[in-house]
């Protein structure tokens, strides 16, 4: 019997670490939950002048990070009117052609496999998209989405969105 509550301890246990490696808890060096100007200290030191800096909103040209060369970065903050919060992050690459989008969203998927265990769906747009990852905030929720949206007369963009996690949690 010592046996067999042993086995399930150490199973459990197990699971519960394995469960535990593929958290996201931060991206380009900023923590989610930072608020804004921890996060914006922190960017501006690593990619210089934003494009954009609005309060719910930090953009870069040119983000290069883990490696890879991102043709853009954007960094989204929610704010309870006191405190604000890093909750999401999009980082991507464009694209002229549907086959250039499929092959940088491959390149990712490559590297990402490597760390995370994603799932695959086929969205409306007849495209793939991924999800990997576990939420800082909610372990049934996915950290991150990698996928392609096709632009009106200008192409294609290749997204790598991590969040939104919520760190207000209001309800009613």
């Amino acid at each position: 019997m010592k046996k067999i509550i042993l086995f399930f301890l150490l199973a459990f246990a197990s699971a519960n670490c394995f469960a535990q490696n593929d958290v996201v808890t931060e991206i380009c060096g900023v923590k989610f939950g930072s608020n804004r100007p921890t996060a914006r200290s922190i960017l501006t030191a690593k990619y210089g002048d934003p494009n954009m800096d609005e309060l719910n909103l930090i953009e870069f040209d040119n983000v290069r990070y883990a490696g890879i060369s991102f043709d853009f970065g954007y960094f989204s903050f929610q704010t309870d009117g006191i405190r604000s919060y890093f909750y999401e992050c999009i980082l991507g690459f464009f694209a002229d052609t549907a086959d250039d989008a499929k092959r940088k969203r491959e390149f990712l998927k490559g590297i990402l496999g490597n760390k995370y265990e994603m799932q695959e769906e086929i969205e409306e747009d007849k495209f793939k998209c991924y999800y990997g990852g576990t939420s800082p905030v909610d372990s049934d929720e996915y950290a991150f989405k990698l996928y392609i949206t096709k632009i009106p007369k200008s192409g294609y963009l290749v997204s790598l969105k991590y969040g939104e996690f919520d760190y207000l949690n209001e309800s009613l």
